[in-house]
């Protein structure tokens, strides 16, 4: 029977099962992951789910995730299904989730779970790394998937106000335009490109970068040294795998990560819950 989520305690609770679940399942197979931005955050800072989280982060080298993709689906968790982006023809992002339909809530329109229903299941964010390089050739690389991505946008269920941090003023109409002719273009065929790309780069043997994130995080580059061990922190009352540089990581994305937010950044974006209701 499927629980539909209305408060944090039940989502954060439905999370922390659903992390459980992909530990057991990964393990069981060899399929190396870590903990990764917000969870990795709450784990450090707040030694939970951080209150005003509504997912899982976790990362994995690309090899790890082609392990998964071999998974037959009959070997899932019951109701749990791994879902690669643009699967079902339209496009909410690049980041591939793992799924639980055991759990499901109602979406904040727009948000990069909405595919249009209002309803969403509970999920787990994978974000890929792949090998690269530092250099003006990787930069020019990475930035015809900006574009790429802004032409994909054109693909979304329900459309999502742009983030235009540290992209400026311009950000706005230039995505628009690629969004135009994006709309000409099939999706398959615009995230056939991305990938390439992805794929084919070369490596400097010391730097890594996820394709899976967003824009305006598509550009940070991780040192493979903090990738390259496995140490255990405590989330809540689970010892989760995590890079063994997270605290190099977390500086990395987040600068003074112990400091708190302001207030009103602090909120679900993904998922409608009542304490969050009146923001």
């Amino acid at each position: 029977m499927c629980m539909l989520i209305e408060t944090a305690a039940e989502l954060h609770e439905a999370n922390m099962e659903l992390l459980r679940k992909f530990d057991t399942f990964c393990r069981d197979r060899g399929i190396r992951y870590y903990i990764t931005f917000g969870t990795l955050l709450g784990a450090v800072r707040h030694g939970d789910i951080i209150p005003w989280d509504d997912d899982i982060d976790v990362t994995m080298m690309r090899s790890d995730y082609d392990k998964l993709l071999s998974v037959p689906k009959e070997e899932y968790p019951e109701l749990c299904e791994l879902v690669e982006p643009g699967q079902d023809g339209s496009f909410c992002g690049f980041t591939p989730m793992f799924k639980d339909g055991n759990y499901t809530g109602k979406m904040i329109k727009g948000s990069d779970m909405d595919d249009g229903s209002g309803i969403g299941r509970v999920g787990l964010d994978i974000f890929v790394l792949d090998p690269s390089y530092t250099g003006l050739k990787h930069r020019i690389l990475k930035m015809r998937q900006y574009i790429l991505y802004a032409e994909a946008r054109a693909h979304r269920p329900v459309d999502k106000p742009l983030d235009t941090k540290g992209f400026g003023k311009l950000a706005v109409p230039v995505v628009k335009f690629f969004q135009f002719l994006g709309k000409r273009k099939g999706l398959d065929r615009i995230m056939s490109k991305y990938w390439r790309i992805s794929l084919n780069l070369k490596s400097d043997g010391k730097t890594l970068y996820s394709p899976c994130n967003i824009p305006n995080e598509l550009g940070h580059e991780y040192d493979a040294e903090w990738f390259s061990d496995t140490v255990y922190l405590r989330l809540a009352d689970f010892d989760c795998p995590a890079p063994k540089g997270y605290l190099k990581l977390l500086e990395y994305m987040f600068g003074d990560y112990m400091q708190l937010p302001p207030e009103e950044s602090r909120y679900p974006e993904h998922f409608v819950l009542k304490e969050f209701q009146d923001q």
